[in-house]
This record gives structure tokens, sequence and C-alpha cells, in this order.
């Protein structure tokens, strides 16, 4: 809890992970000393402020995801609601499975184990003054947008381009409003801040951190287990 404002976190973790090509999906992956999503959750678990996290999985992975979580001792409730087709779906999914007095929701991907736990409060805090946060990191390489058939049509300035991560944290009832008011299936859509700036309210952007990757590609676990390999020598 967080100055008496209840905080409830939502993990999606209903993904094929299809990208990759693997028999099995990419949260089940082992990185280091444990599996994506163990490694995300324990993270989650951390934070002083947060009361409850509702996990969004696929259905037919429930048993397996019910098993990872009795290696996980913690005195916070994790309930489990199962995902939609679109990240966007499941995550509106987590939104009405969790608990109606929540003041502040905090959405991450199952994907992004290496979020570090004080990056997690620092957002919380900051709820102090906004609304709708989101972390991120400057863009390093030149962005260029094209057209359909690949040509280059302009290069925007760096300067003010940032590539988006998670996680990104809510006032509820906004959040709320802003699914229920937005096509979220829309193509423009691709991330929860997007619907908040489509209904026209301000999102702002706290620093994030370039090794809170998500796993997607196969080069993305070539440096997952060189990070994994430094949290778990800290722990030690």
């Amino acid at each position: 809890m967080y100055k008496d404002k209840y905080v409830n976190a939502i993990i999606t973790a209903a993904g094929s992970g299809s990208r990759m090509g693997i028999g099995i999906t990419k949260q089940f992956l082992k990185v280091g000393k444990m599996t994506v999503l163990e490694r995300t959750i324990r993270k989650i678990i951390k934070s002083k402020y947060i009361d409850k996290i509702v996990l969004v999985i696929r259905k037919d992975e429930e048993k397996d995801i019910s098993e990872l979580l009795k290696s996980i001792k913690s005195n916070k409730t994790i309930t489990l609601t199962f995902g939609g087709d679109s990240r966007e779906e499941s995550t509106f999914n987590g939104i009405k499975a969790i608990d109606k007095n929540t003041d502040i929701v905090l959405m991450h991907d199952g994907a992004r184990p290496f979020i570090k736990t004080q990056l997690i409060d620092e957002m919380i805090e900051a709820t102090d003054l906004h609304r709708a946060i989101i972390c991120a990191v400057p863009a390093k390489d030149t962005i260029k947008i094209i057209t359909h058939d690949m040509k280059v049509k302009s290069t925007p300035e760096r300067s003010r381009l940032y590539m988006v991560q998670t996680p990104q944290i809510f006032d509820y009832e906004l959040i709320l409003k802003a699914y229920q008011s937005v096509e979220y299936n829309s193509p423009k859509i691709t991330d929860d801040s997007s619907l908040i700036e489509a209904i026209g309210e301000e999102v702002f952007v706290h620093s994030g951190d370039y090794n809170n990757i998500k796993i997607t590609t196969d080069e993305d676990l070539i440096l997952a287990n060189i990070l994994a390999q430094e949290e778990d020598n800290e722990d030690r």
C-alpha cells in the first residue's frame, strides 16, 4: 500500500512466444537459475507498495503456472486470470479481475524479468504527481519512417525519440475508462499508454533501464543469460 492507496499489479504472461520458434512459451524458458516468469514475479513481489498481483496466463498453462507459484513464498496474494487474443485484451481481462477498491494499477510484461524493484517503487511514488506514467529509455539508433514499399519517408529527431518499456502505472479509474472507451484492438494502439493518449489524457515518462529487456528473440536470450548470471551472483 502506498499512502493508503491500494496498489494492484497486472503481469501479462499469456503470449505464445511464436516469434522464437520454440516448443514452449518464453515465460518457461530458464535464464540463470529460474524461469523468465518466476524471475519477473519475484521482482514484483519485492515491491514494498504492491498489495496484490493478478497474473494473466494462457488457460492451457494454468496447471504449470500453479506449480511454479508454489515455489515462490510470499504473503502477497497472486490470482490467475486468462488472456485474450491480443496483449491489450489480456491486460483488460487483468483489469477486470482486480479488486474494485484499487487506486493504482501497475502493468508489466511477464517477459521483462530484469525490471528493478527500485524502479517500480519510484514509479508508484510518482503517482503523487501524475495519473499515467511509463518508463522509457532514449533511442540509441537513428530511426527512419518508411513507406509501405520500403522507401525512407523521413528521419525524426533522435533526441525526441524514446523506447517504451513496462511497467506502466495508471490511476485505476483512468485506465478503466480508457479501456472502456477506446477500441483497443486498433493497429494504432500498441501499448496501454496509447489508450490514455487516445482519450486525451497526459502520459508522463520516467527514466527506464536499458537492461529491462523484453525477451522476444533468440538474440534476447543471449543477453538475458548474461544479466541473469549477474543477478544470481549478486544474490549469493
